[in-house]
């Protein structure tokens, strides 16, 4: 599109529009503009706008502005807005713009800011579990969750440890080892319903019993840290495959502390000793890590333990062997702003999509007058068979009543019938052996999302002015970009007569400049450049021997350069031959003219690109005079004065 008025650029907003979304700054026809706009606009392009004064800048960019809104102004008139090809562009375009602010508004930087608040706090819990098989039925699931609830009532009603509890009631098979304690981890680590729970607790508080794919969880945070980010670390390891082994290893891995203590070096000791092969030849370095990522609980509480670089652990046993542990490093979690683009592309590429959709969807809620009819996920369950776990569904029992409101958007409603159809359409993307419930509640959760998010795109300029003001740009230049080319674009290209007319009456701009062939020959110094001149002229040596003799002289050839382009302001005039050197960007060139080419005029069809460009800028002046007298205008001056103050 062409640069009519305005460049898209981004900047960071330097004052507040929101204060002058009220102010009208100008009225074009009775139409009034508000103030936010011109705004909006300008500090898009504060960046390539003249370095002239502000106020002098805001008077030139107002002006500019004006004549955009009696562009505006005629287009409207002319009833391009209601073109089917106008229509069709600007409602592809806008779909894209509200998708966009949707999926990346301002709900998203929520959960992006959530997520980050995560990765730079741990958290430590411990947990009872009570498992659900995979493809448990409803029942199975209600069983669980009042065992979960009866399980919580003995740790509120009783004087026992959340750890007694958990050895003797909890189903994690782990809990023999660790008594539930689940150890420290951070976003990411964990099922998202099992972090959230685990975040959203203080320490020492127990939840109720929280639901995730492996079944309830009753959660007691026990600890919350700041986040060390990333653990740098060497270990020597000798290897368990047997109590035999550990016992010597023992034995072995203290005498190794012994010669670290007295001073050996580590990685050599590493190098020597250390049984894991990945490691043992650079020194026993790991990859660095966070927390959560390592097999070991104990290998990661003694690696973290550890508080100065250099610092190395006491000789300890994990279920793979013995270790000594030494501290290299910390990658300290970086700065929002520079991973947000990142974590926004994890959380929708993770398990965290759904809460982010969940969360859009209570936004869009929020706005309207919704009521979802959530037996309907009971009623469907029910009526869907197991067809559709191989995408064949077909809603092809004629005596069931499809007719009640499934969901409600204001005025709008959507049946059971609709959802019918929907399951029908979509099944391909649910199928497998899961219970026929989940499927619908997945599928339930899909389509009400998709509904409030179609009624939600057409009114989000009523509900968001920066989006209005976004879509209002693209959609204003659209109109003004048609309406320049019918008006002077076309016109200017094809008006043989007016371009030639043009070109003549203004031919002077359609010169080329004095042109040199020869050769730049450049120095570091004017020493080197002087004791050139002297060899080539006076003693008339040959200037590549003369070069030569220069160490940093350099040679480049000049075919038909433009005088104005090279830095000769010193040298009065040129002539054939060896000129006398001059600076130029802190070197010095000697000059040999071998030809100078005078000025010439171009002839029109070497510069018909340039006439027509010209033509058309001409042609467009002499059009905003005749649009200023066409349509009404008026500056409020008061608020264009509270503007320049703003921009002070």
């Amino acid at each position: 599109m062409r640069n009519f008025f305005f460049l898209i650029l981004t900047t960071s907003c330097l004052i507040q529009a929101q204060d002058f979304e009220n102010k009208v700054l100008l009225e074009v026809q009775g139409k009034s503009i508000m103030a936010d706009e011109f705004i909006h606009i300008y500090q898009k392009n504060l960046n390539v706008l003249s370095n002239e004064a502000s106020d002098e800048r805001l008077e030139d960019y107002l002006e500019l502005f004006l004549h955009f809104h009696l562009k505006l102004t005629d287009a409207r008139s002319k009833g391009i807005q209601d073109e089917d090809k106008f229509q069709n562009e600007f409602n592809k375009h806008y779909k894209q713009l509200a998708d966009n602010y949707i999926a990346n508004g301002e709900v998203t930087d929520e959960v992006i800011e959530e997520t980050y608040q995560r990765l730079i706090k741990e958290v430590r819990v411990s947990h009872i579990l009570v498992t659900v098989p995979q493809n448990a039925s409803h029942s199975d699931w209600e069983k669980a969750h009042l065992e979960a609830k009866r399980i919580k009532q003995k740790i509120d009603t009783r004087n026992n440890s959340f750890e007694d509890i958990a050895i003797k009631f909890s189903q994690d098979p782990s809990v023999k080892e660790n008594k539930g304690d689940m150890n420290w981890f951070k976003a990411f680590k964990m099922v998202l319903p099992f972090e959230d729970a685990s975040y959203r607790l203080e320490v020492d508080e127990i939840s109720e019993p929280v639901k995730t794919q492996f079944g309830y969880h009753i959660i007691k945070k026990t600890g919350e840290r700041e986040s060390v980010g990333k653990l740098k670390v060497a270990h020597i390891m000798l290897l368990n495959n047997s109590s035999k082994d550990s016992t010597k290893n023992k034995e072995q891995i203290f005498k190794i502390y012994e010669q670290l203590k007295s001073g050996d070096n580590f990685e050599d000791l590493a190098k020597l000793f250390s049984e894991d092969k990945n490691t043992a030849d650079i020194g026993g370095e790991l990859p660095p890590f966070e927390v959560g990522e390592i097999n070991a609980k104990t290998f990661e509480e003694k690696a973290f333990a550890l508080v100065d670089i250099g610092d190395y652990t006491e000789p300890f046993e994990t279920q793979f062997g013995w270790h000594i542990v030494k501290k290299l490093g910390e990658i300290q979690v970086e700065d929002l702003t520079a991973i947000k683009e990142d974590l926004k592309r994890k959380i929708k590429t993770s398990n965290r999509v759904k809460l982010l959709n969940d969360r859009i969807k209570e936004n869009i809620i929020s706005h309207y007058d919704v009521t979802i009819d959530q037996q309907a996920i009971e009623f469907f369950t029910n009526l869907v068979d197991e067809r559709i776990h191989k995408a064949k569904w077909k809603m092809d029992k004629e005596d069931v009543d499809l007719s009640a409101t499934i969901l409600k958007i204001d005025e709008l409603e959507y049946k059971y019938s609709d959802f019918s159809n929907y399951i029908e359409k979509n099944q391909i993307g649910f199928t497998g052996k899961r219970p026929i419930e989940v499927i619908i509640e997945e599928m339930f959760s899909k389509f009400t999302y998709s509904k409030l998010v179609e009624y939600h795109k057409p009114n989000l300029t009523n509900l968001d002015r920066d989006f209005e003001l976004n879509v209002n740009e693209y959609k204003h230049g659209l109109l003004i970009f048609e309406l320049m080319e019918r008006e002077i674009w076309d016109t200017a290209k094809t008006d043989t007569t007016g371009l030639e007319s043009y070109y003549n009456a203004h031919i002077e701009k359609y010169v080329s400049p004095e042109k040199i062939n020869g050769t730049a020959y450049t120095f570091e110094n004017k020493k080197q450049a002087k004791k050139f001149l002297k060899q080539v002229s006076k003693k008339g040596k040959n200037p590549e021997e003369a070069l030569s003799n220069s160490k940093k002289g350099m040679e480049k050839e000049l075919n038909e350069v433009p005088l104005n382009e090279l830095n000769i302001e010193a040298i009065n005039s040129l002539d054939l031959g060896y000129q006398n050197y001059y600076k130029d960007s802190n070197k010095y060139v000697v000059l040999h003219v071998e030809e100078l080419l005078p000025r010439t005029t171009k002839k029109f069809e070497e510069v018909r690109g340039q006439v027509i460009s010209d033509y058309q800028n001409l042609l467009e002046k002499q059009w905003i005079e005749d649009l200023k007298a066409k349509y009404s205008f008026k500056i409020n001056q008061e608020t264009f004065e509270l503007l320049k103050k703003k921009f002070e």
